[in-house]
């Protein structure tokens, strides 16, 4: 029961087989090190936001975010019309080639009915 308790390179430590255990002080040395980088981390990230409040047009993202989006909402609105006009003059022009369709055939149907008599 003690050996299920015990992690892999323990059990296989003294068969030589797993590298030794780290020693106390290199323990230490990584703790210290890891503690170390989340100060700087949590220092550099409270610095960066004081920056960014301080710096006018910096650290409002929510207000960026907001123009952003009028921009985008105004540029769609914009390929809407143009989308729209041009939506308008294909179904006139559509309605030009039926026009002229139905000519044809009614001059085909001339045709058709002249050369039956023939």
């Amino acid at each position: 029961m003690r050996c299920a308790r015990l992690p892999p390179e323990a059990a296989l430590r003294p068969l030589g087989l797993a590298p030794p255990a780290p020693s106390r002080s290199q323990a230490d040395k990584r703790m210290t090190q890891f503690c170390c980088l989340l100060l700087v981390l949590a220092l550099g990230s409270a610095n960066s936001q004081g920056l960014q409040a301080a710096r006018p047009g910096r650290g409002n993202f929510a207000e960026k975010q907001q123009q952003l989006k009028a921009e985008i909402k105004e540029q769609l609105k914009a390929e809407h019309e143009q989308l729209k006009a041009e939506h308008e003059q294909l179904k006139a022009e559509h309605e030009e080639l039926k026009d002229q369709l139905a000519e044809f055939k009614e001059e085909l149907t001339q045709l058709a009915v002249t050369l039956a008599k023939k």
